[in-house]
C-alpha cells in the first residue's frame, strides 16, 4: 500500500515504474478525489469490474459501489480524512450487474497538491462464498444432530440455510412413493418476508416429474436456478410469487443413495444471477440431508476443485493433513494448525520427524507407507502428543491420494480427539469386566440376549443348569432353552416389549419351563430385566432351577398328607378299639356259656322222646327248629367258630395297634425288639391280600440278638418292601401265585435283612433313581414315588443302608444292613 502511494504521488517514479506495477498487481487499485470522481485505475480493476480505463475516468465511486454501500460514502470519507487510513468491506457492481464482495484498504495521498484517496481493493467473493458455505453447513449439521426426524428437522433446515445465505422463503418437497408426486413437507419464511398467499399455494400444490422447479430438479437430480420466476415458462406458481415479491429461486435435490427422495427450494425478492459455488454447496447439503434420512455414516466424496476442497475441510470439525509420497506435509486445515500450535507455513514442507517425537513420527510414517502401498484406508485409535506434551487419544483415518491418472501421490489424514470417548470405552470395558466376574461367580444361571433374541452371555451356572457350553450358545436364539410350545409365546412377548416398551415379563419374576441339552424339561424361576448397553437394549435373565425346590415342596405336601392319614388312622384305631373290646368280652361270655349250652342239648336229646309223649306239639316245634338250624352241625362246629372268631378279633386288635404305632406324632424312641415280631406286625397288614392272591411267604431268620430300633419305622420299611413285592408279583399274572422270602443273618457286625420276590424285576435304567423322591414306575394312582425314598431315609437314620439287586423278568431283592451295636442316631 505504501509503495503504491509513493508511486502514484512521485511523478518521477510513476513515469518509470507505474505501468509495470499496475499491470502486475492482482488487486484492483482506484484513485479518486474527495468528491468520489475516479482519477486513475489499474488493469486489474478493469478486469474485475469489466470497464475500460477510459470508461472508469467518466465514473465516480458511487457508480461502481452497490447502492447500500454507496450511501455511506461521505461518512467513510470523513473517517478516511480523520485517520489517514481506512479498511472496510464493501460491495462493487460489475458492468454486467453482478455484485461482488470486496475488501477495501484506503489511504490519503496528494495529487498535484490536492488531497485524494488511494483505494486497494481485493475481491473476497471466494472467501464470502466459503463463509456462507461454512455457516450453512454448520447450521444444517447442527440441526440434523439435534432433530430426531426429518419432519422435525425440515423447517429448521430451511431456516438455517435461508438465514446463512440470505434467502427469505423456503419449501421442502417430499416424494410420495405411492402416488409418485412431490408434496409439501415444510414451509419457512424469514422475518419481514411474509407471503401468505404464496405460502398457502405451496402447501396445497403437488408436482409431477418435470413440472415446475421442484419437478425439474426431481427429474434431473441436479440443482436448478431461476433468475426471475416471473419470466420462467415452467413455473405454475409464478403469478402468486410475483404478486408477493418473489423473484429469484433455486432448488436442489435430497438423495437417498442414487434416488431423489426430496427437493429443497428457496426464493428471494431480489433477481439474482446463478452462483456456481452455491449450487455446489447445496448439492453437498442435499447429500447430507439424504444421508440423515437413511441414517447412514456420513461419507462425502472430496473430489471437488481445490478451492471447494479447502472451503470444505476448513468447515469440518476434524483435523486434516495431506502429505506427499516423501512424507512432507502439503496441507493442514486451520483446526490441525491450532492443535499443533503452528501456522500453516510452519507445517507445509516439514515431516512428522520435524513435529513429533521420534517414536510417534516413525509410526506415522510406517502407517503412511502402508496406506500408499496397499491403496486401502487405515482407521485406528492411537495416542498423539501435542507440542505442549499433552497426550491425547485420537481417531485416525488415513486414505491414499490419487492424481488424475489414478496414481497414488500421497496420503491424507483425518484425525480428531476421542480422549473422552476412549476413557468412556475403558470405563465401559472395566465395567464389563467386573460384570462378567460377577456373572461368572453367580450361583444362578445368567443369560443375556440382544434385541433380536440372540444370546450374548452364558455364564458357568447356565452351562451347569442347561447342559450347554457357552461356546455352543453365544449367538444362538433364546428359544433353544425353552420347550417348543413356549417359543412362539416368547417371540410375541419379546417383540412386543422391544417395539412398545410395554412390560410383559420384564421386571418381574415368573415361573416357566426350561429345556436342557438332552431335551428334558424342568421348572425354573426367571427374573428378567432390560438394560441399556452402549445405547443398545439388552435383556438379562437370572434363572434358578426349581426342580429340587419343587421336589422338596411336593415331599412336604405328601408328608403332610401322610401325617393327615396318620392322624386319621389314630382316630379310626381309637374308634375301632372300643367296639372291638365289646366283641372280645362277649366272645369270652359266649365261650363260657357254650359248654353249658352243649350240656343242655345233651339233656334235651335224652328227654325228647318223653317230651313227644307228654307234649307232642312242643316236641314237633323243637324238632322243626333243630332241623332249621342244622343242630347237629352247630353242635359239631360252634366251638370251632367261636375259636376262629376270637382269632379274628385278636388279628384286628394287632392291626389297630399297628395303625396306632404308625400314627404316633411324638419323636420316636429307640427300643430293643426282635426282628420276627416286627416282620409279623408288617405281614398282618397285608396277610389277607397275600392269601387271596395265593402268594406264599417264606421266613428264614437266623440267630440274632435284639435290634435297637424304632419298631414302627422299621415296620413301615418292611411293609413298603412287602407291598412292592406283592405288586411286582401281581403284575406277572403267575399261575403258581408267586413267592416272597424274608430272611436275616449276622454279617460283619451288621444284621442283614433281605426281602426277595419273584416278580417282574426292575429295568436297569431305573435302578440309579429308585430312591429319588417321587420316582415311580407304577401307573398313575398306584404309587407316589415316596415309599422307597422314605424307607431310605429311615434306614439312614438308623445308621444303616439299603441296597437293591434286580433282574428284569426274574425278581428283585432288597437288602437292609443295620448295625448291631447301640444306635444313637435319630430316626
Amino acid at each position: 500500500m505504501d509503495m503504491v502511494s509513493e508511486i502514484v504521488t512521485d511523478e518521477r517514479i510513476r513515469d518509470r515504474r507505474a505501468r509495470d506495477l499496475f499491470e502486475a498487481i492482482d488487486d484492483a487499485v482506484f484513485v479518486h478525489d474527495l468528491e468520489g470522481r475516479i482519477l486513475d485505475v489499474n488493469p486489474a480493476a478493469c478486469r474485475r469490474l469489466v470497464y475500460s480505463r477510459e470508461e472508469f475516468l467518466q465514473l465516480t465511486t458511487r457508480d461502481v459501489d452497490a447502492p447500500d454501500f454507496a450511501g455511506n460514502f461521505q461518512e467513510r470519507l470523513k473517517q478516511q480524512l480523520a485517520l489517514g487510513r481506512l479498511t472496510c468491506e464493501g460491495r462493487h457492481v460489475r458492468r454486467d450487474g453482478r455484485v461482488i464482495p470486496v475488501e477495501i484498504n484506503t489511504s490519503t495521498i496528494q495529487i498535484e497538491g490536492k488531497p485524494a484517496v488511494l483505494a486497494v481493493i481485493r475481491d473476497i467473493s471466494a472467501r464470502k462464498t466459503a463463509e456462507r458455505r461454512r455457516a450453512a453447513d454448520y447450521a444444517v449439521t447442527h440441526v440434523l444432530a439435534e432433530s430426531p426426524t426429518l419432519e422435525d428437522a425440515a423447517p429448521k433446515i430451511l431456516e438455517a440455510i435461508g438465514e446463512s445465505v440470505g434467502w427469505g422463503f423456503g419449501v421442502v418437497w417430499e416424494v410420495d412413493a405411492k402416488t409418485q408426486v412431490l408434496r409439501c413437507a415444510a414451509v419457512w419464511h424469514g422475518p419481514g418476508v411474509a407471503a401468505p398467499e404464496f405460502e398457502e399455494l405451496c402447501r396445497r400444490s403437488v408436482f409431477a416429474v418435470g413440472v415446475g422447479l421442484p419437478g425439474r430438479v426431481w427429474s434431473s437430480g441436479q440443482p436448478a436456478w431461476i433468475v426471475d420466476v416471473g419470466r420462467d415458462d415452467n413455473f405454475p406458481r409464478a403469478p402468486a410469487a410475483v404478486k408477493e415479491g418473489m423473484h429469484g429461486a433455486f432448488a436442489f435435490p435430497v438423495r437417498h443413495g442414487l434416488e431423489v427422495v426430496a427437493v429443497v427450494e428457496f426464493f428471494s425478492r431480489e433477481v439474482r444471477p446463478p452462483d456456481d459455488d452455491l449450487l455446489r454447496m447445496f448439492t453437498a447439503i442435499g447429500s447430507q440431508i439424504g444421508q440423515f434420512i437413511e441414517r447412514q455414516r456420513i461419507s462425502q466424496a472430496l473430489k471437488e476443485s481445490e478451492a471447494f476442497y479447502h472451503s470444505l475441510v476448513e468447515s469440518l470439525p476434524q483435523n486434516i493433513l495431506r502429505k506427499n509420497r516423501q512424507g512432507a506435509f502439503t496441507f493442514a486445515n486451520q483446526r490441525a494448525c491450532s492443535l499443533m500450535g503452528k501456522a500453516l507455513d510452519q507445517i507445509v514442507g516439514r515431516t512428522d520427524f520435524d513435529l513429533f517425537p521420534a517414536d510417534l513420527a516413525d509410526k506415522y510414517r510406517q502407517d503412511d507407507v502402508t496406506v500408499m502401498a496397499t491403496g486401502k484406508n487405515l482407521e485406528v485409535v492411537e495416542k498423539h502428543q501435542t507440542p505442549s506434551g499433552e497426550t491425547l487419544y485420537v481417531q485416525v483415518v488415513k486414505t491414499p491420494i490419487y492424481d488424475f491418472l489414478g496414481e497414488i501421490i500421497g496420503s491424507q489424514v483425518f484425525f480428531w480427539d476421542v480422549t473422552e470417548r476412549k476413557r468412556a470405552e475403558e470405563a465401559v470395558a472395566e465395567s464389563e469386566r467386573r460384570y462378567r466376574q460377577l456373572t461368572e461367580a453367580a450361583l444362578d444361571a445368567i443369560v443375556v440376549a440382544d434385541q433380536s433374541g440372540s444370546i450374548t452371555l452364558f455364564n458357568p451356572a447356565a452351562e451347569k443348569t442347561f447342559g450347554y457350553k457357552a461356546s455352543e450358545m453365544v449367538g444362538r436364539p433364546l428359544t433353544q432353552l425353552m420347550p417348543p410350545e413356549f417359543a412362539d409365546m416368547h417371540r410375541r412377548g419379546f417383540d412386543r416389549y422391544v417395539q412398545t416398551r410395554v412390560p410383559h415379563i420384564v421386571g418381574r419374576t415368573v415361573e416357566l419351563l426350561g429345556r436342557r441339552k438332552d431335551g428334558s424339561q424342568f421348572p425354573l424361576e426367571l427374573s428378567l430385566s432390560a438394560i441399556d448397553v452402549g445405547g443398545e437394549l439388552q435383556f438379562q435373565g437370572a434363572i434358578r432351577d426349581l426342580t429340587e425346590r419343587n421336589r422338596m415342596r411336593d415331599m412336604v405336601v405328601q408328608n403332610e398328607k401322610l401325617a393327615s392319614i396318620g392322624l386319621l388312622s389314630a382316630g379310626v384305631a381309637h374308634e375301632i378299639n372300643n367296639p372291638l373290646a365289646y366283641v372280645a368280652n362277649n366272645l369270652v361270655v359266649l365261650e363260657r356259656d357254650n359248654k353249658a349250652l352243649m350240656a343242655l342239648l345233651d339233656i334235651y336229646d335224652k328227654a325228647k322222646e318223653r317230651l313227644a309223649q307228654v307234649d307232642p306239639a312242643s316236641a314237633r316245634r323243637a324238632q322243626e327248629l333243630a332241623d332249621q338250624i342244622d343242630l347237629a352241625y352247630v353242635r359239631d362246629n360252634l366251638d370251632r367258630v367261636l375259636t376262629r372268631t376270637r382269632e379274628g378279633v385278636q388279628r384286628v386288635t394287632r392291626i389297630v395297634q399297628s395303625l396306632r404305632g404308625l400314627a404316633r406324632t411324638t419323636k420316636p424312641d429307640f427300643e430293643e425288639a426282635h426282628l420276627p415280631d416286627i416282620v409279623d406286625m408288617s405281614l398282618d397288614m397285608i396277610r389277607g391280600r397275600l392269601q387271596r392272591r395265593g402268594i406264599s411267604v417264606d421266613l428264614d431268620f437266623g440267630p440274632s440278638p435284639k435290634l435297637r430300633c424304632v419298631t414302627t419305622q422299621l415296620g413301615q420299611v418292611l411293609l413298603n418292601l412287602l407291598v412292592n413285592a406283592l405288586q411286582a408279583i401281581e403284575s406277572t399274572n403267575r399261575s403258581d401265585g408267586g413267592r416272597i422270602r424274608i430272611s436275616s443273618r449276622n454279617q460283619n457286625g451288621e444284621m442283614l435283612i433281605e426281602v426277595a420276590d419273584n416278580g417282574t424285576g426292575i429295568p436297569p435304567e431305573h435302578l440309579p433313581k429308585l430312591f429319588d423322591p417321587f420316582f415311580t414306575t407304577k401307573p398313575v394312582g398306584e404309587g407316589t414315588g415316596l415309599g422307597l425314598s422314605i424307607s431310605h431315609g429311615i434306614i439312614s437314620g438308623h445308621g444303616g443302608r439299603i441296597e437293591v439287586d434286580s433282574r428284569q423278568g426274574e425278581g428283585t431283592t432288597f437288602r437292609i444292613f443295620l448295625p448291631l451295636h447301640a444306635n444313637r442316631g435319630n430316626a
